[in-house]
């Protein structure tokens, strides 16, 4: 229909509305197109089924295949949310709202969950983040909850290390325990970019085990004088 209008060469109000209505349909298709070819961001995923639903064209096909992407990962959200409380009460259903200050607080009490939480509530956590990778969406929260269980199993195999241990206490090399400690880092820099900055917290056993490297390198050191 506009190609035949175009040939007439006038200008009409209502064939120029028709033709950005038309531009602006297949650049979202372009853009859908892309979204379920690939791995897009959670916020992309909201704008994109947002302007969608607004189009007065049919673009039934691959509106509802967003949508329905979209609606598990804000199913996935509210799942997680069940078992750590968002520190946001009025957070929207996609989470795209949400701060850098409310994102560090809710790591914070991921790490607490993981960290004190029943043996069902750690088990439901674990099993949302298997679900949540296997999402086709790049989810910030999914980011904070994969960190959050990092974070937890590098305290739980740095634990064995330390006296405090007690009868899991097991000696390691001293190669072993600086690697550990080196990993830490990654996990901490992570921590730091999903919550631009804001997150201010150490590894449980981080301290304890340094201060044992540091006491092993010392003891090395005056060895190694003495043999001289």
């Amino acid at each position: 229909m506009i190609k035949e209008a175009n040939k007439i060469n006038l200008s009409f109000q209502e064939l120029s509305l028709l033709s950005k209505v038309h531009r602006n349909a297949e650049e979202w298709m372009d853009r859908a197109n892309v979204a379920l070819r690939s791995k897009i961001s959670l916020r992309e995923l909201e704008s994109l089924v947002k302007t969608g639903e607004k189009m007065p064209l049919g673009l039934t096909g691959s509106l509802e295949k967003l949508q329905s992407r979209y609606k598990q990962v804000c199913e996935w959200i509210e799942a997680l949310k069940v078992e750590v409380p968002c520190p946001l009460e009025s957070m929207g259903a996609s989470g795209c709202d949400l701060d850098a200050g409310n994102r560090a607080e809710w790591l914070l009490r991921m790490r607490k969950t993981l960290k004190g939480g029943s043996d069902d509530t750690i088990s439901a956590l674990v099993e949302l983040l298997s679900q949540g990778s296997r999402l086709p969406v790049e989810i910030d929260f999914l980011q904070l909850l994969q960190t959050a269980i990092d974070a937890r199993n590098w305290s739980q195999k740095a634990r064995r290390w330390v006296p405090s241990a007690g009868d899991q206490f097991k000696r390691g090399k001293i190669e072993d325990l600086q690697d550990h400690l080196d990993s830490s880092n990654d996990i901490i820099k992570k921590a730091k970019q999903l919550t631009d900055g804001k997150t201010e917290w150490q590894l449980d056993y981080a301290d304890e085990l340094q201060s044992t490297v540091d006491i092993a390198e010392t003891w090395f050191e005056t060895v190694s004088d003495h043999c001289l």
